[in-house]
This record gives C-alpha cells, structure tokens and sequence, in this order.
C-alpha cells in the first residue's frame, strides 16, 4: 500500500461520523501504516535539523494529539495550537511508527485525533491504541512472560 492509498482508507472512512465499528475499521488501518511503514500526516512545524515539533490541542492537563486524513483537510484546517513555537503550524509528513510511538509514550497524552476542527473528526482515546498493539504483541508472540 502507498502512503496516498492508505489516507485515502482513512479519508474514506473519515468521511462519516464516527461509530464504535468505523473507529475499529479507522484503527486497523492505523495498524497496517504503522506496520508497513507508511507516512502520517501531521500538524506541526518543522526545524532547522530534520525533526519536528508536532502540535496538539489541550484538554486539561492533557493533550490530543493532532493528525489529517488528507492534505485537504490540512489546507482546510483552522485549528489554534498553543504557540510553543514562533512558525505557523503545517502539514507535515512523518512516518507513522515514530508518532504513534511518540503519542503512545508519553504520559500527558490523552488521544489522536485526526480532522479536529472537520464535521466528522475521529478521535481515538490512547487507551484504545495501546490495547490494539498490545494484541497484536501478544498473537504475535511480542510480549515478554
């Protein structure tokens, strides 16, 4: 699968309102980017050495953080971010592993959320990532006993 093919499953199901089943689907593609190592598209800004700092919306304590589905919706988006940098946030693509890895692994982190300020934006709560690839861990014989 291409990086466009796999937005293009994302845009697909992004397309309606979010269900319990669409949000299975939404995550089991994630899954298949992350494992072929596919891009994400991202809102962040971009530094001087090749790294990013991705943006997210806070909720409390906590951040969401933010994703797209499609470079559409990245153009489209009107999204105020707490300013940690002085450039304007943009679209950036960055490979799936290394954010989903870094959203999972930080503690402050509540959720992914992707198409935030869209009519159907998908977000998907941490908890529910990290039981997916815990699965995935276990039927493929990852975890530790």
């Amino acid at each position: 699968m291409t990086n466009e093919q796999f937005w293009k499953k994302l845009d697909k199901i992004a397309g309606k309102q979010q269900t319990a089943e669409r949000t299975r689907e939404f995550v089991e593609i994630l899954k298949q980017g992350y494992y072929q190592g596919l891009d994400i598209l991202i809102l962040g800004v971009e530094n001087a050495n090749d790294t990013f700092n991705q943006n997210c919306v806070l909720e409390g304590n906590n951040r969401i953080m933010l994703y797209f589905t499609s470079r559409k919706h990245a153009e489209n988006n009107t999204i105020t971010v707490p300013a940690i940098v002085i450039a304007k946030p943009k679209c950036i693509q960055a490979d799936c592993r290394t954010v989903i890895d870094n959203a999972l692994n930080k503690d402050n982190v509540e959720a992914i959320a992707f198409n935030y300020d869209s009519k159907y934006p998908y977000i998907i709560p941490k908890i529910l990532l990290l039981i997916a690839f815990a699965m995935d861990a276990d039927r493929f014989g990852m975890l530790e006993e």
